[in-house]
């Protein structure tokens, strides 16, 4: 994998869409429904664009070795503005 694209999972809450799909701290997330990912920012339009409850086939690095993961994406619950934040 290219070592200046892809976005670096940080953690997850417990029984979020994340955790449920099995990605773990320091998975390196590199393809989101079959784009490449360059980073954070592009992650998020692109999550923020995909229906919620629409299973996502995600490509990641984990120590050494490509993985597919299928992430389900959910509402969360509501931000601090009000509205309801959508969330892996």
């Amino acid at each position: 994998p290219d070592a200046h694209s892809g976005v670096l999972v940080q953690g997850g809450y417990r029984d979020s869409p994340s955790v449920k799909a099995g990605f773990r701290r320091y998975d390196a997330i590199l393809e989101f429904d079959g784009v490449k990912i360059k980073d954070d920012r592009q992650l998020r339009a692109m999550l923020a664009k995909t229906p919620v409850g629409k299973p996502i086939p995600v490509m990641v690095w984990r120590e050494g070795q490509l993985l597919q993961l299928t992430i389900t994406p959910q509402l969360r619950p509501l931000a601090q503005s009000g509205s309801p934040a959508r969330g892996i």
